[in-house]
């Protein structure tokens, strides 16, 4: 009641209506734009991992055709970078 009989007080209360719509605005804003970034971060992890595992499931198949053709041990370890109990996992 009081903004009305106050036309500075109403001015100043309107003003603080809209400061606090543009906070409002600028948190939602932020918000929309912290979770665009971290859908997007997921989203590439995704794929590093997708990438890592097939990088991963192909060395395996190295490993096992060089175990196949009966290359030594260090040689696959060398050529691959796999470990000798990961070779050895792939002979059984």
């Amino acid at each position: 009641m009081l903004p009305k009989k106050n036309p500075q007080l109403k001015k100043a209360v309107g003003k603080l209506m809209e400061l606090t719509a543009d906070e409002r605005e600028r948190m939602l804003a932020d918000a929309r734009e912290k979770s665009r970034r971290d859908l997007a971060a997921i989203e590439k992890t995704r794929e590093r991992k997708g990438f890592e595992k097939g990088q991963s499931e192909a060395l395996h198949a190295v490993a096992r055709k060089m175990l196949s053709h009966g290359r030594p041990l260090e040689e696959i370890m060398e050529d691959t970078g796999l470990s000798i109990d990961e070779i050895r996992a792939l002979m059984h």
